[in-house]
Formats: C-alpha cells, sequence, structure tokens
C-alpha cells in the first residue's frame, strides 16, 4: 500500500489512506470524511467466497468512483467453478471438473485423471502445491480431504491439462490493449505450475524462470 501511496502522490496527486477494517458504518464514515475524487481500491474484505465483491458494492451506493472490477467481476472471478461455466457457455473449452464441499465430499466415479485440486475460492495460487496434481482417485481423495481442512468452502478437482504458463496483461487505455505477454518455466519441479511458496517469493524462488516476450513454440 506504501508503495502505491507513494507513486500516486509522486504524479502530483493527494492521498489519504482510510482504514477499512471497522464495521461497515465506520467504513462508510471513513469514506465520506476523505471526500475521494477516486478510490483506488486495494481492499479485499476478511472472509467468505464474496469477500472481493464487498468493498466496491459499498463504493458504489455512496456513488464514489473507484479503480478495478466491479462487484459482480470479482465476484465471478474469485468463484472458479463460476467462472469455468461462464466461459463454457460462450464457447471457450474450460477443463472438466466438479466442486467438491464438506457436504458432498466424494469426486465422482467417471473422474478421469490425472486431476488438479485446489481451492474454488481463493486467488494467487492459494492451496496450490505439488500435492495439487493426483494420478488416481486415491491420491486425489487424500488432497481433496487435506484441502477441505483448510479451505472448507469447497475445492474444485478438474482435469489436468499440461502446457505453458503465460500471464496476458492488458490495459484498457492502451492503444493496442495487450502488452507483452509474460512466460513462466520452473527448473527442477515435479509439476510445471505456479505453486504458492514459488508466487510468494517474489521471484526469489530459483526455480522459476521469467521470459518475456515470449517465444514460439
Amino acid at each position: 500500500m506504501d508503495r502505491v501511496v507513494s507513486a500516486i502522490e509522486e504524479l502530483g496527486h493527494h492521498v489519504s489512506p482510510v482504514e477499512v477494517s471497522g464495521s461497515p458504518g465506520e467504513v462508510v464514515d471513513n469514506l465520506i470524511d476523505s471526500r475521494p475524487d477516486l478510490i483506488f481500491n486495494l481492499a479485499e474484505g476478511v472472509g467468505g467466497k464474496r469477500r472481493e465483491s464487498y468493498y466496491p458494492a459499498i463504493y458504489e451506493l455512496l456513488g464514489i468512483p473507484y479503480t478495478g472490477g466491479t462487484p459482480g467481476l470479482l465476484h465471478v472471478g474469485l468463484d472458479k467453478r463460476l467462472s469455468g461455466k461462464l466461459l463454457a457457455v460462450r464457447g471457450i473449452k474450460v477443463p472438466q471438473g466438479s466442486l467438491i464441499t464438506l457436504e458432498e465430499p466424494d469426486i465422482p466415479d467417471d473422474t478421469e485423471y490425472p486431476v488438479f485440486i485446489k481451492p474454488n475460492y481463493e486467488g494467487s495460487s492459494m492451496g496450490i502445491t505439488q500435492e495439487s496434481v493426483a494420478e488416481s482417485p486415491e491420491e486425489a481423495q487424500r488432497v481433496v480431504k487435506k484441502l477441505l481442512g483448510e479451505y472448507s468452502e469447497g475445492v474444485i478437482v478438474e482435469q489436468y491439462i499440461e502446457g505453458r504458463e503465460l500471464t496476458v496483461p492488458m490495459l484498457q487505455a492502451f492503444s493496442g490493449y495487450l502488452l507483452e505477454i509474460v512466460e513462466y518455466k520452473f527448473e527442477g519441479k515435479g509439476h510445471d505450475i505456479f505453486d504458492y511458496d514459488t508466487k510468494a517469493s517474489g521471484g526469489k524462488d530459483e526455480s522459476l524462470n521469467t521470459i518475456c516476450p515470449v517465444l514460439p513454440n
């Protein structure tokens, strides 16, 4: 947050950081008192599958412009299963899979292996490790049980599809819209996946090799 504040101030703007960890009434009062022309939204919420849409909904009710996604977009973006269904409806191929919950903890018998297992309502590779790729029903059920103990709202089990790890940045105000694509390669790991430990290392993981611009296959 401090880096963002410094960057905006260097552009000549006045920045007022607003604490949003209090009650809804306190949050609204703090926002109104700061009298912002624009909210640079960095708040994520404190829990639950709708946590990222919580604060933008408040901003919209107050009629204050803000950066980032709308409440609906952020709600969909945090729900991997829902995101996949919406993409599939629009004709985009997505991995086939199932949402596993504490109420329905069994993986369907017709599931094809290997599978990729991850929390359904998390981002930033939370809950993803080298164990996320399971080769058999027994292995998958063990990983699901472990993850449900940590992420009780649900775990998604879907086809594991090998491929390149690419990040495609887009900037709406940029004339070309797409910026340079970034590729990540992992040396010395069992599976070429961007697990949480690698992502949380901030680029210090020696197994991570960042390539930009990307090279053709």
